[in-house]
């Protein structure tokens, strides 16, 4: 049987390590659906296109390239993106691929947005004590039900004898139609929703907005089973779209309203703003790095959050490829040295030490300022295992040998106070260069505690 966390997410790879890429297409009229990232055995890259009659299906595996916007229709299995761990205060609902779940989600709203059919298969989804903590849920199907205030439970007992109220999706719900998922229709109009299966006054089955389907269904047992159902489902939505549909032929938009023309052209504007705030959203989600990355991906946060936030310039040796940098005047000379790292454990005497180190190979005496600024706690799966103090021991070397530390934690927490107006540019540089122990923002308060 196959489980969620078998299918660890990982790029498609040939036996090469090159990314796969799908097999060519032969031309044809037929629908293109995308089946992405179907439950599959660990290391089952292969990537095939499943022809059923009036469409092609692409069984695509996580981590391959191709996009949502670039089919047709789609079709997803629900809890695709997590995987459920136990911890000795309950089970955690993890996302495997943040930056995978990331893209496809805003992949998501784009399609839906332009028409296109997206297909959620529902099979038991866990109730973990908390989701994943790094900032949002941990599957596409829990972001879209929160997003689109969509109530739904999941049950371990299911209801495997449903009732279609579509005719086009009878033979699907014959087939595969285990109810786990019940759900909670949408209040207002009821053009929004439309019932696609039930069981008595429970709601297993539906379609919002015309164009994503909910689907009831049992875990699959094997990766043709998957397939199977992914087609079937496709099927169902293709024939019931053609009943349904309203499109009116392309040659009847060669008549437009004055007013609609500029509605479009507001529509235009609407999406260009759109893309400019997803552009600065990726931003602060890359400054965020500083709190997993480590080594050059790491120094190369830290500058650019030095720079962003406090107006500081980093002077980085990239040729020697170690994890310092130097901090200088109008005049270019040195005015204090910075130690950049991520560990997995909290400051300690080697680490201050090395700033010592750091000033002896550039022949600088100990009054000149040295920085730590140390991501400790690197794998650290919450903010809370992160936020641990330094040792008191270690904060009074630190004062001893003129350093200040810095967890990126406190760096972008300081980040965070200078954005918002609540301190200045000049007071983090200040504390910057005339400061030693360490430095600790909660809140919005900023310390340095010296021992």
């Amino acid at each position: 049987m196959l489980n969620r966390k078998q299918e660890k997410q990982q790029p498609a790879t040939d036996a090469h390590g090159v990314p796969a890429k799908l097999p060519a297409v032969h031309q044809s009229t037929q629908l293109r659906f995308l089946a992405y990232a179907l439950p599959r055995m660990v290391g089952d890259t292969v990537q095939n296109i499943c022809s059923g009659a009036e469409f092609d299906l692409h069984d695509v595996p996580t981590g391959a390239n191709p996009a949502f916007p670039d089919f047709d229709g789609v079709v997803v299995f629900a809890g695709a993106f997590e995987e459920l761990s136990s911890t000795p205060v309950g089970s955690i609902s993890q996302c495997v691929n943040p930056v995978d779940l990331d893209q496809r989600e805003r992949q998501f709203f784009t399609m839906v947005g332009q028409g296109h059919p997206f297909v959620f298969l529902l099979p038991f989804l866990p109730d973990p004590t908390r989701l994943w903590e790094g900032g949002n849920e941990s599957d596409l199907f829990r972001r879209v039900a929160s997003k689109l205030k969509l109530s739904w439970q999941s049950s371990s007992t299911p209801h495997p004898a449903l009732i279609s109220t579509v005719p086009e999706f009878d033979e699907f719900i014959s087939s595969y139609g285990t109810g786990y998922v019940s759900m909670t229709r949408p209040a207002g109009n009821s053009d929004t929703s439309a019932v696609i299966c039930s069981y008595g006054d429970d709601l297993y089955g539906m379609v919002l907005y015309k164009n994503i389907f909910l689907l009831p269904c049992a875990h699959p047992q094997t990766h043709k089973q998957a397939v199977d159902m992914a087609s079937a489902a496709t099927a169902a939505v293709i024939a019931y779209r053609r009943r349904v549909s309203r499109e009116l032929p392309t040659w009847v938009g060669q008549f437009a309203f004055e007013h609609e023309t500029k509605l479009v052209a507001e529509v235009a504007d609407h999406r260009r703003e759109l893309q400019n705030l997803d552009a600065k959203i990726d931003t602060y989600k890359k400054f965020k790095g500083a709190l997993c990355l480590q080594s050059d991906p790491l120094v190369e946060v830290v500058e650019k959050i030095m720079n962003h936030f406090f107006g500081v310039h980093l002077v980085v040796d990239d040729e020697k490829k170690i994890e310092d940098a130097t901090i200088r005047d109008s005049s270019g000379n040195i005015i204090a040295v910075v130690e950049i790292k991520g560990i997995n454990s909290n400051f300690d005497r080697k680490l201050v030490n090395q700033i010592d180190g750091h000033r002896e190979r550039l022949k600088l005496p100990t009054s000149i300022p040295g920085i730590a600024i140390v991501n400790t706690f690197r794998s650290a799966d919450s903010l809370t295992g992160k936020d641990q103090s330094p040792n008191r021991e270690i904060i009074g070397k630190a004062v001893q040998d003129n350093v200040l530390l810095i967890r990126t934690l406190d760096l972008l927490r300081f980040a965070n106070l200078v954005e918002q107006g609540i301190k200045t540019k000049a007071e983090f540089q200040n504390i910057l260069l005339k400061e030693s122990g360490w430095l600790k923002v909660d809140d919005n308060s900023v310390t340095v505690v010296k021992e």
